[in-house]
C-alpha cells in the first residue's frame, strides 16, 4: 500500500529504542515505515514522545494500536500534529486568530485541542497586542499558558519567532506569576540552543518581557546579550532602546553589550525618536555604563526633537544623564522651560524621577521645582514609597 500516515506517540519509555517502537507496531499488525523518538540534548534520552511513520490509515492505525503497552507504559496514540491535515487546520486556525474581530480565548476553548506552537504563539501574541490587561486575569487565559507550555514537552515546532512572541505577549496582561514564570522558563529551555535563530525582533521582545515582568533567566539573558552584541547593526533604534532598558532594570552586567549598543546608538542616534532616546539614556545612567560620546550624541539629538518629547520622554531623559554625571545647562535650561509651562499633570514617578535629576545635576531650576513643589503637595497621596 502506498498510503502513508504520521503518527505521534505519548508516554514512551524514556529509555526505548526506536526499533522497539517499530517490532511493537508490527505485533499489532501495522506496518512502520519509519520512526523518531527526539533525545534530550543533555541525557541523551529519549523525551517521552515520538513519531511514526506507518503504511495504513490513521483509523485503522488507532484502532491496532489501541491498549499497547512498552515496558509497561500505556502508550497513547494519536495524529501527527506535522500531518498534513493538520497543518492546513493549522494554518486556517493562525488565520482566524490574526483576526481582530476573532474573540481569541473563545476560539481556543473550541478548537485549542488542534493547535500547534504557531496558533499558541499567534494566540498569547494577539491577546498581548490587543492590550486587555484583565484578560490575563480569566481562568481561560491561564490555562491557554498553561498548556501551551505542556506542549513543549511534545511539539518542536516553536521556533525563535514563536518563542519571541510568546515572551512579549505574556508579559503584556495581568496574569499569575507562577503560570507566566513555568512558560517562561519552558521559552528559556527551548531559545537556549536557537539562539542564533532570533532576530533582531524577537531578541527585543525576549528581553524586554523579561525584565518587564521580573521573571529572571540569566542564562538566557546572557546568551541575547551575546548574540545583540554579534549583530548590533541590525536593531533598529527601538530594539537598541529595549535591550538596553531591560538589562538595565534588571541589573545584569553586560559590558560588552553596553558599549557596543552605545557605538550603534552614535552612528544611527538621528534616527531616534524622543522616546528611544530618553530610555537609552535612563538605561545608562541607570547602569552605569560610562558612555560620553554616547551621552553627547543623545544631547544633540534631544534638543533637535525637544518640541516632541512628553514628560515622561523627559524624565527619562533627564534622569539618566543625570545618574551618568553628563547633565548639561545646554539641555537641562531649555528642558526646565519646557516643563515649567507643561500644561498636563505630571505622573508621580516622573515628578520624583525629575525632581532627583536637576537637584543631583545641581543645576538651579527656581521655577520648575516650584512647580513641582506644587504637584507633590496635590498628589502625595498616589505617590509610592521609592517617589
Amino acid at each position: 500500500s502506498h498510503v502513508r500516515t504520521e503518527l505521534m506517540v505519548n508516554n514512551v519509555p524514556l529509555n526505548a529504542t526506536e526499533d522497539a517502537v517499530k517490532a511493537l507496531c508490527a505485533a499489532r499488525g501495522v506496518r512502520a515505515v519509519d520512526c523518531r523518538l527526539p533525545a534530550d540534548r543533555n541525557s541523551n534520552r529519549g523525551r517521552g514522545f515520538g513519531y511514526v511513520q506507518v503504511a495504513t490509515t490513521l483509523g485503522d492505525a488507532l484502532d491496532r494500536l489501541d491498549g499497547a503497552h512498552l515496558e509497561g507504559r500505556a502508550l497513547r496514540w494519536e495524529r501527527s500534529i506535522r500531518s498534513r491535515p493538520a497543518i492546513a487546520a493549522c494554518i486556517a486556525i493562525n488565520k482566524r486568530l490574526t483576526n481582530q474581530r476573532e474573540d481569541v480565548l473563545a476560539l481556543w476553548a473550541d478548537r485549542g485541542h488542534e493547535f500547534n506552537a504557531v496558533n499558541f504563539a499567534t494566540a498569547i501574541y494577539q491577546l498581548g497586542k490587543r492590550g486587555r490587561r484583565e484578560l490575563g486575569r480569566t481562568a481561560a487565559y491561564r490555562r491557554l499558558l498553561s498548556e501551551a507550555t505542556a506542549r513543549f514537552a511534545t511539539d518542536e515546532g516553536f521556533g525563535a519567532r514563536e518563542l519571541g512572541n510568546m515572551a512579549w505577549g505574556a508579559a503584556k496582561l495581568d496574569v499569575d506569576t507562577s503560570v507566566r514564570r513555568d512558560l517562561y522558563a519552558a521559552i528559556a529551555v527551548a531559545a537556549g540552543p536557537k539562539i542564533d535563530d532570533f532576530d533582531a525582533q524577537a531578541l527585543s521582545n525576549t528581553a524586554w518581557a523579561h525584565a518587564s515582568t521580573g521573571i529572571p533567566s540569566p542564562e538566557l539573558m546572557g546568551k541575547i546579550a551575546a548574540r545583540v552584541t554579534a549583530k548590533v547593526d541590525g536593531l533598529s533604534p527601538q530594539n537598541l532602546g529595549n535591550v538596553v532598558w531591560a538589562y538595565a532594570q534588571m541589573k545584569l552586567p553586560a559590558p560588552a553589550l553596553f558599549a557596543a549598543i552605545a557605538k550603534a546608538a552614535v552612528k544611527h542616534v538621528d534616527r531616534f525618536i524622543p522616546m528611544n532616546l530618553g530610555l537609552t539614556a535612563w538605561a545608562y545612567g541607570t547602569a552605569g555604563e560610562a558612555a560620553p560620546e554616547l551621552f553627547a550624541a543623545l544631547e544633540r539629538a534631544a534638543l533637535v526633537k525637544l518640541p516632541e518629547f512628553n514628560e515622561h520622554g523627559i524624565a527619562n531623559l533627564v534622569f539618566g544623564f543625570a545618574a551618568a554625571g553628563a547633565a548639561t545647562p545646554a539641555l537641562f535650561e531649555p528642558l526646565a522651560a519646557r516643563l515649567e509651562k507643561e500644561r498636563n499633570q505630571l505622573a508621580p514617578r516622573n515628578v520624583s524621577q525629575v525632581s532627583w535629576a536637576w537637584a543631583t545635576a545641581g543645576i538651579p531650576a527656581p521655577a520648575l521645582f516650584e512647580r513641582l513643589a506644587d504637584l507633590t503637595a496635590r498628589c502625595l497621596k498616589t505617590f509610592k514609597s521609592r517617589d
